[in-house]
């Protein structure tokens, strides 16, 4: 049904220029990954003033924001960074450099943006490694340490995100599990390994001594026939199924709905509308 690569696993490599390291990522774009000192250590607690300008940044564009909700969109904003550059690593490069913690950062930007006649400014997240580029680490080698690292990267964050927002520990797990699925999602896609991709973060987030453990966060294949030419091959894609929320449905610009992935809508209503959503983007120029 999907046109797949697999992952090409050799026996792990040994110690490798972080610059060697990161020079084999180039297929996957727009990844936002820079070498040498500067950022935050995001396993570490965030200054009160960087926590504050990061809480006031995430949704820029939309109004109304509560505290809690900002919580909730920053743990994606940061999970989707970091786990970009961690998927990059695991599914094209020699594996996720066995770094030390507090070479983990971040660098929050502020960007413009333009999508047709609509435009904004909004937040984005740099990953940044603070080691020299003439360093050499050797991959995080098993399950097991590659699971702790993603906890580690981001269970600080969320402590504190329940302490300034009041957003409960277990809602922010999930957001966060939900933003790793989406971006191990995204490279797979790129890299034409989705379902790969879709195993492979599978076996960090959804294993019980993970403390980003659900049983909801997921992904779901969605498939659908040509509105006029059933002759024809059916349009087929995988999308990331929530296991948390984050809360749009609260603001006056959502008029109380929830989003299409959103862990309190229906199965049913969630996978109607990827149909309809895939259905309209696939066959949007064959049927005009």
């Amino acid at each position: 049904m999907f046109a797949q690569r697999t992952i090409d696993r050799p026996d792990p490599p040994g110690p490798m220029l972080v610059s060697t390291s990161i020079a084999q990522l180039d297929d996957v774009e727009s990844l936002f990954l820079e070498i040498g000192e500067g950022g935050v250590p995001i396993a570490e607690p965030l200054p009160v003033s960087t926590l504050a300008d990061w809480l006031g940044g995430v949704g820029s564009d939309t109004e109304g924001l509560d505290a809690r909700t900002r919580a909730a969109y920053l743990a994606g904003y940061v999970s989707w960074a970091l786990g970009r550059v961690l998927a990059a690593f695991s599914l094209c490069g020699p594996g996720i450099p066995d770094l030390p913690l507090s070479a983990w950062r971040l660098k929050a930007e502020r960007y413009e943006w333009r999508i047709g006649e609509d435009s904004g400014t909004a937040l984005r997240f740099r990953v940044r490694l603070a080691v020299s580029s003439t360093e050499a680490f050797g991959p995080l080698v098993g399950d097991r340490r590659r699971r702790a690292l993603l906890d580690h990267l981001h269970e600080t964050l969320i402590v504190q995100l329940r302490d300034e927002t009041g957003l409960s520990l277990g809602a922010l797990r999930r957001l966060v599990a939900d933003g790793l699925a989406a971006a191990w999602l995204d490279v797979g896609k790129r890299l034409g390994c989705a379902e790969a991709a879709m195993a492979d973060i599978l076996a960090l987030i959804k294993h019980r001594d993970s403390a980003l453990y659900n049983s909801k966060t997921g992904f779901v294949s969605v498939s659908v026939a040509h509105p006029s030419r059933p002759d024809l091959p059916p349009a087929c894609d995988w999308y990331r199924a929530r296991g948390g929320c984050c809360r749009y449905y609260t603001t006056p610009a959502s008029a109380g709905s929830y989003c299409t992935t959103c862990v309190l809508r229906s199965p049913a209503s969630r996978d109607q509308r990827l149909a309809d959503y895939l259905r309209d983007t696939a066959f949007a120029v064959s049927s005009s």
